[in-house]
């Protein structure tokens, strides 16, 4: 079975440190760029809904979301979230698909 690979677009929240007098010039300087990303502090807020891949690039892909009931009839500017989709197994060249490393996939050999 063939895999894909889809990009999609989400909104993170991280946390940065700014040594400032105010909260408001804290602020102010990560904006200027001051302050120091704080580890492991990104967090998955959500999938971006507000953008997404032109539904010319895949009329078959709107259709099918319709059809299940996953996008209205009036959600005709963008597919919502998705950046891009892209075959990667199999590709000319290439004996076995990638490992999956986030999911399971069924058939998938190294």
């Amino acid at each position: 079975m063939p895999i894909y690979e889809i990009e999609r677009f989400e909104v993170y929240s991280s946390k940065h440190r700014v040594q400032a007098t105010s909260e408001d010039e804290a602020v102010v300087k990560l904006f200027e760029g001051a302050g120091e990303s704080v580890a492991q502090s990104l967090k998955f807020i959500a999938a971006a809904q507000d953008r997404g891949m032109p539904p010319d690039d895949n009329p078959t892909l709107v259709g099918l979301l319709r059809d299940r009931g996953l996008i209205s009839d009036d959600c005709v500017d963008f597919i919502p979230s998705i950046r891009g989709i892209a075959l990667v197994w199999p590709r000319a060249g290439r004996t076995s698909p990638k490992p999956c490393t986030t999911i399971p996939c069924k058939g998938a050999t190294a």
